[in-house]
C-alpha cells in the first residue's frame, strides 16, 4: 500500500497509520461537535468566536480516552480509519447544512468521505444513513424556518438539493459493492450464525 511504501513495513510503521487515524478521529470529533453546537443559530445570531468550546473539548477528550478508540488505534486494522472518515464526514455534513457560500464543496467532501467510510467498514453504512437522516430531519424541522430567516423558497430547495445529491453519489458509488456485500452476508450467515 501507499503507507508501507512511504514508512516501511515494520510493526511500528504498520501501527502508525492506525494511530494517526485515531488522532484524526479525535480532531474530527472536536470539529464536528463545534459545528453542531453552532448549527441551530443563524450566522447573524451567532456571537463572535470567544471562549472555550467546552462541548467540543469534552467530546474530543472522551474520544481520546475511550478504551475502544485506543485499542482500535493500536491495531493494524481499519477501525480507526473508519472512525476518522465518519467523524470528518460528519463535520463536512454539518458545514454543508450551515449553508455557507461554498456549501456544494462541503457536500461533495461529505459524499467522498462517507463513501470511503462505507468501503472501509460495512457498518459505516448505518452511520452514513443516520447522518443523512439527520440532515433531512433538520431541513424539515419547523425551526428551520427560523434558522433560514428570509431565504426564498428557491434557496431552501437548493439547500435540499445538496444532501439529496450527496445521497445519490454515495448510493451510486457503493452500488458496485452490493453483490459482494450480499455474498459476505450469506457466508457469515452460513458459517457464523448456523454453525
Amino acid at each position: 500500500s501507499l503507507w508501507t511504501a512511504v514508512v516501511g513495513d515494520s510493526e511500528f510503521a504498520l501501527r502508525s497509520l492506525a494511530a494517526a487515524m485515531g488522532l484524526l478521529a479525535v480532531a474530527g470529533v472536536y470539529c464536528s461537535i463545534r459545528e453542531l453546537t453552532a448549527l441551530g443559530r443563524s450566522e447573524k445570531d451567532q456571537p463572535p468566536d470567544r471562549g472555550v468550546p467546552w462541548p467540543a473539548l469534552l467530546a474530543a477528550a472522551l474520544t481520546a480516552v475511550s478504551v475502544l478508540q485506543i485499542n482500535n488505534s493500536r491495531q493494524v486494522r481499519m477501525y480507526s480509519t473508519a472512525a476518522a472518515l465518519v467523524a470528518w464526514g460528519g463535520w463536512a455534513l454539518l458545514m454543508g447544512l450551515r449553508g455557507r457560500r461554498s456549501g456544494w464543496a462541503f457536500w461533495l467532501l461529505y459524499a467522498v468521505l462517507a463513501l470511503a467510510a462505507c468501503y472501509t467498514h460495512t457498518l459505516a453504512l448505518l452511520t452514513v444513513a443516520a447522518q443523512l437522516l439527520f440532515a433531512f430531519v433538520f431541513l424539515s424541522a419547523a425551526s428551520w424556518t427560523r434558522y433560514t430567516g428570509r431565504r426564498s423558497r428557491a434557496e431552501i430547495l437548493r439547500l435540499w438539493a445538496w444532501p439529496s445529491a450527496a445521497a445519490l453519489v454515495i448510493a451510486a458509488g457503493y452500488a458496485p459493492w452490493l453483490g459482494a456485500l450480499r455474498e459476505k452476508s450469506e457466508e457469515a450467515a452460513r458459517t457464523y450464525w448456523m454453525g
